[in-house]
């Protein structure tokens, strides 16, 4: 550019009305939740390892290795207890982040808005991460203009 030349004229600003502000916002509300279900989805599987202890000191207990041998050992009973209650706890956690796995795809593809809800409610248990995700998502899902979103499906840039 050149001294004499004018600057460049910015490109007229584009005003959208407020159903297209209101769907736009649905958008980015909708995919904030998938990138946030695929997070809290890691942290149950992460913290569903945590039951890998139980299953090994309920293992450890049976087979009477280290600390559980002897004369003091503790029954059969207390080992079972200890690794089905690790091997119940593994697959509830695991079970959870694969439902907000799929959750998450669904929310993508803007389907099956009454499973994502379901899946929503049962965040909830997951204290603190999944309550505040599972009610946000049901505060989004619950928004009619969501609604008629889900039931057109996905957009030609959303797939």
């Amino acid at each position: 550019m050149g001294a004499s030349e004018p600057p460049p004229i910015p490109p007229p600003v584009q005003f959208l009305s407020g159903a297209e502000a209101q769907s736009r916002r649905d958008a980015q509300h909708v995919d904030l939740l998938r990138v946030f279900h695929y997070v809290v989805a890691g942290l149950l599987a992460l913290f569903g390892c945590m039951y890998f202890v139980y299953i090994g000191i309920g293992v450890a207990v049976l087979s009477r290795a280290g600390p559980f041998g002897g004369k003091d050992a503790p029954p059969d009973s207390f080992g079972w207890l200890f690794a089905g209650m690790g091997a119940a706890g593994l697959a509830f956690l695991w079970g959870l982040a694969a439902l907000a796995l799929v959750s998450a795809a669904m929310l993508k593809r803007r389907r099956r808005r009454i499973f994502c809800m379901v899946v929503a409610a049962m965040l909830c248990l997951f204290h603190p991460f999944g309550t505040v995700l599972g009610v946000f998502t049901l505060l989004v899902l619950a928004r009619p203009s969501v609604k008629d979103a889900f039931k057109a499906g996905p957009s030609a840039t959303d797939r």
